[in-house]
């Protein structure tokens, strides 16, 4: 009789839930292809990925085949490296569309420096490019002399761009050079027409837009700093100019980064980018304690603070501030992980523009996490949960996670199909209502035999609202 009952009580929920509900289905099968050079001069190593992402529950037409990703790398050891097809392109290249900071994803991460010069990448297997580009890296390397690296790179609606790097050491010091310039064409700008009484992007009209990044990276032991300044010719016929520092010191077991960016107002980026934030800071101080009791057992402490000037587009340059602040703590020993941090974020308007803003845009953020590890078959159990709360617009969102890692590596033949498993749902209330639901699934493969790696995934998506 319970059972009976329980399971009335669930179909009634998921009629609840489910009942006004859109179903999707959706993953990518990949091929990657390695053939190393074997140390040959001329034969150079050669790399190739295809992805083709798939859609059920859709109509398949010869339009799918447009989703097709190929991209391919040569490389001949560490002189002459060349990529091409669906790539994506990082390092001080991706600056000439947004030289804007980007925070650290959380409280606790590490010493580390982006990516510097022009840099190819394959296309990712689970969200193909299809934006075809090209780069090549050449490194001149003379016994006794310094080593230059020339690099160069172009993508579709991106810019042309090249550089250079030097590296060298003083004493104790590593020192790194980078100098970077690129040119896009833009076409004609629309603004916006959304219904406010200004002009949020100003248009301008079809021409060649240019920029340059000039870089300097020095590191010693545990001490990190990066020195980057740019600048664009913008549509309206002026030179914007923008700069920036991010560093990190080190000191036995204390650590701090931080990061500043300043910029010239109503800025457009080489790819004709609106860059609304002039002005930027974080940093971010950590803390560890190690247990002594156990072995390599640790206790992290972590915070970040950060604020931003955005400035809206019109005649009167309204500007308001914006900032968050966030801490946590960190468990850790080798057969597991516990961490879990909260935060604040909001924002303050200036310039007494408050009449035409509603003010209270701030949320309450809180995350817990745990992970698992060395468990039989299994290599890794992570769960996370977050909730965040806007107290002004009465809304509460939730998602959940949990993933599942075997131990595929240590697998052969067809052991290796125990794919990797992970869960998601979101719940959204707004005014103490229910208002959305989301459930996600997702499986994903991966197969090595010699030189052959075959990757695949395949999730399954439920959402009402």
């Amino acid at each position: 009789m319970r059972k009976k009952i329980l399971l009335c009580v669930m179909l009634l929920l998921c009629n609840y839930l489910f009942s006004e509900t859109d179903y999707y289905a959706t993953g990518y099968s990949g091929i990657e292809l390695f053939f190393p050079s074997k140390n040959n001069k001329f034969i150079p190593g050669i790399k190739t990925r295809l992805a083709l992402p798939f859609h059920f529950f859709s109509e398949i037409n010869k339009d799918n085949w447009k989703e097709l990703s190929i991209s391919s790398q040569l490389s001949w050891g560490s002189r002459l490296l060349i990529t091409g097809g669906n790539i994506s392109i990082s390092g001080s290249y991706s600056l000439l569309n947004n030289p804007q900071i980007t925070l650290p994803a959380t409280v606790f991460s590490g010493l580390s420096f982006s990516e510097g010069g022009i840099n190819g990448n394959l296309s990712s297997f689970s969200s193909p490019s299809s934006t075809y580009g090209l780069t090549s890296s050449i490194l001149l390397n003379k016994e006794g002399k310094i080593p230059v690296l020339l690099q160069l790179g172009i993508r579709e609606e991106n810019p042309f761009a090249a550089s250079f790097t030097i590296p060298f050491t003083v004493k104790t010091i590593n020192f790194s050079l980078i100098s970077l310039g690129g040119f896009c064409h833009l076409d004609s700008s629309i603004p916006s027409t959304d219904d406010s009484w200004f002009v949020k992007d100003i248009p301008y009209k079809e021409e060649i837009n240019f920029g340059f990044v000039q870089e300097i990276r020095m590191s010693v032991n545990k001490k990190r700093l990066q020195i980057i300044c740019g600048g664009f010719t913008s549509p309206y016929k002026n030179m914007n100019l923008w700069s920036k520092v991010i560093g990190s010191y080190s000191l036995g077991n204390f650590l701090l980064k931080g990061g500043f960016y300043c910029g010239e107002k109503n800025m457009i980026s080489v790819t004709g980018k609106q860059l609304n934030k002039n002005l930027q800071w974080y940093f971010n101080p950590q803390w560890v304690y190690s247990l002594k009791r156990i072995k390599y057992g640790k206790i992290k402490f972590g915070s970040m603070f950060a604020a931003e000037r955005n400035v809206v587009k019109d005649i009167n340059q309204i500007s308001y501030m914006e900032g968050e602040g966030k801490v946590g703590i960190e468990f850790y020993i080798p057969a597991f992980t516990f961490r879990i941090t909260g935060g604040y974020e909001g924002f303050y308007l200036s310039k007494g523009w408050e009449e035409f803003f509603d003010s209270t845009e701030e949320s309450y953020k809180g995350k817990i996490e745990f992970s698992i590890r060395k468990i039989p078959y299994i290599s890794t159990i992570n769960t996370d949960l977050t909730l965040n709360y806007y107290p002004n617009k009465h809304k509460t969102e939730s998602n959940f996670n949990i993933s599942m890692s075997p131990y595929n590596s240590q697998k052969k033949g067809w052991k290796q199909i125990v794919p990797s498993l992970s869960i998601s749902t979101d719940l959204i209330f707004l005014e103490e209502k229910y208002k959305s639901c989301r459930i996600e699934t997702k499986a994903l493969w991966q197969i090595r035999k010699g030189n052959f790696t075959i990757r695949g995934s395949l999730g399954f998506k439920l959402k009402n609202s």
